[in-house]
């Protein structure tokens, strides 16, 4: 087995028969973490670098299951169903014995090897233009695991592409452009970078420092709002 393919991450989803993730039919694998936590972001879920627990109440059933499963009494079922966040451990042993998924966990350490596996099942059907997309949260918060992963399926002759903020070091970003075939820099620098608007301060602190990571390594796109892979040159 590569050495690569040993490489762990925490990875929240991953979804067959993308369209929209990218030319063609893709399976998309979304890692957990990103730093920026932008006000439109779609996969909030993400944010955390680490497994978590989602709740979703209106799906409960009231069968005490997680009672009886939590040892830190952070359910309680009285008439209605009341889970303290602040007493949950993310042991996830509620989650595992909830069964409607109101409880669910989000994120789980898997391998290159194990992701890999479920990408090559639909290798028949990528054709020439489909693939591999790796998106998140922002995926270079796991640059190790994205890189394995992108060389992985590089080597079964899958097509690659990143969905990313551009939040990453310049020399990760360089060593990533190897061994895929495009990126998308996404939302986040189509509204906020090259096109600024209004947004609050917090996020302010994190545009200069983005953009110039970006300007300085990739020629940007305006119409298709993606940037080549081909490092600009000094």
């Amino acid at each position: 087995m590569n050495t690569a393919c040993k490489v762990y991450g925490r990875v929240f989803d991953i979804q067959r028969f993308c369209v929209h993730d990218g030319p063609g039919i893709r399976t998309t694998v979304f890692l957990k973490g990103c730093p920026l936590h932008c006000a439109w972001c779609h996969n909030p879920e993400s944010w955390d670098p680490m497994p978590e627990l989602l709740y979703t109440p209106s799906s409960c059933i009231g069968c005490g299951a997680c009672v009886d499963a939590c040892k830190q009494t952070a359910h309680i079922i009285d008439v209605e169903h009341h889970f303290d966040r602040e007493l949950c451990v993310r042991c996830m042993t509620c989650s595992d014995a909830c069964p409607t998924e109101t409880l669910a966990r989000c994120g789980a350490e898997i391998s290159v090897d194990e992701a890999l596996k479920t990408v090559l099942r639909d290798k028949g059907f990528y054709r020439e233009d489909g693939g591999l997309t790796v998106s998140g949260g922002e995926p270079f918060m796991q640059h190790e695991f994205l890189i394995a992963l992108l060389k992985g399926a590089k080597e079964h002759g899958i097509n690659t592409a990143v969905e990313t903020s551009g939040y990453a070091d310049p020399d990760v970003l360089a060593a990533a452009v190897e061994v895929m075939s495009g990126m998308s820099f996404g939302e986040y620098v189509k509204k906020n970078i090259f096109e600024p608007c209004g947004m609050v301060d917090s996020t302010f602190k994190l545009t200069d420092a983005v953009k110039s990571r970006m300007a300085s390594q990739y020629r940007y796109n305006d119409k298709t709002h993606t940037a080549d892979k081909t490092p600009l040159s000094n």
